[in-house]
């Protein structure tokens, strides 16, 4: 388009929205789109393509749909101008044609696109949702988002679309020149890992939270658990307190006794008959403090939980 079309169309916009109320705009457009493809239409049957392209141009500009694209790219055509053609009918699949249309334009590009150097194939793409980024493994950039119709050279392509939030799809096709196809894809939505974390109370990347988490406000810090590796020391020192204790207690007594030879006549109470001699009272001691230490292992057991 040339800077006096650019002019053109942008005076009668101009004119347009400056003499029509908001609610008529798009029917003012309308018609002045249609007052351009006439004109368009006259200077093509006359010859003049040139002049036709810029009418046909403002048409479009002013109201863009299927059909203004492919009067574009018939003009383009006829100029050999057939690149620039090629890109016209793939906005024209853009732009949702009828059944009709459609069909004018998949004829355009099979033709159109065998005539090109190198020859073109083309891929109309449309994801659920829509507005996934198109990519090719053969182009640096991105080539759109869908729903779009992107051309293609000859030969094996790698597709892929991506959108925020879904998984990535990729699928490969080798179309000849002159053919195309479409390619329909469902996006499958990625886990709600943010989800997750928000309602366990933790704040998500790129958030801090003010206040505290229902669970956190909620629970007082939980006592640690003892582990199986975990010793009551307490515990064990009662119970081998206690168990120490008793065996000294009864081995000092019988002890005692022994050293003395207070059980010799049969009698069932030692502690009746002559005084302990001192080997006896040192075992005698020995029972006691057996018996103390015993009470005291007794003790210790059952403050630690035993």
């Amino acid at each position: 388009m040339d800077a006096l079309t650019v002019l053109a169309i942008a005076g009668v916009t101009a004119v347009v929205a400056a003499a029509t109320p908001a609610g008529a705009e798009q029917q003012a457009l309308k018609a002045a789109a249609v007052e351009h493809q006439e004109k368009a239409d006259r200077l093509f049957v006359a010859g003049k393509y040139q002049a036709a392209l810029k009418e046909a141009l403002a048409s479009h500009a002013l109201y863009p749909t299927a059909r203004t694209a492919i009067n574009v790219a018939l003009i383009l055509r006829q100029m050999d101008r057939n690149e620039e053609a090629f890109e016209q009918l793939l906005e024209a699949l853009d732009l949702e044609p009828g059944a009709a249309d459609r069909e004018l334009i998949v004829a355009q590009l099979a033709e159109v696109g065998q005539r090109l150097t190198p020859a073109r194939s083309w891929l109309f793409i449309t994801s659920e949702p829509a507005g996934a980024v198109i990519t090719a493994a053969s182009r640096a950039q991105p080539l759109g988002r869908t729903p779009r119709a992107i051309g293609l050279d000859p030969g094996p392509q790698q597709i892929g679309v991506a959108l925020d939030g879904h998984e990535p799809a990729t699928s490969c096709f080798d179309l000849p020149a002159g053919v195309g196809t479409t390619w329909s894809v469902r996006l499958v939505p990625r886990p709600e890992l943010a989800a997750s974390t928000t309602a366990a109370g933790v704040p998500t990347s790129g958030e801090e939270s003010s206040r505290p988490s229902a669970v956190t406000a909620a629970s007082p810090e939980p006592a640690v658990a003892a582990g199986p590796g975990t010793v009551n020391w307490m515990l064990w020192i009662g119970v081998g307190a206690l168990a120490g204790g008793a065996l000294i207690a009864v081995g000092g007594g019988v002890a005692a006794l022994v050293a003395d030879s207070q059980l010799a006549d049969g009698s069932r109470h030692w502690l009746e008959r002559e005084p302990i001699g001192e080997s006896g009272l040192t075992w005698l001691a020995v029972a006691i403090a057996g018996v103390l230490l015993g009470g005291g292992g007794a003790v210790t057991a059952a403050v630690a939980g035993f």
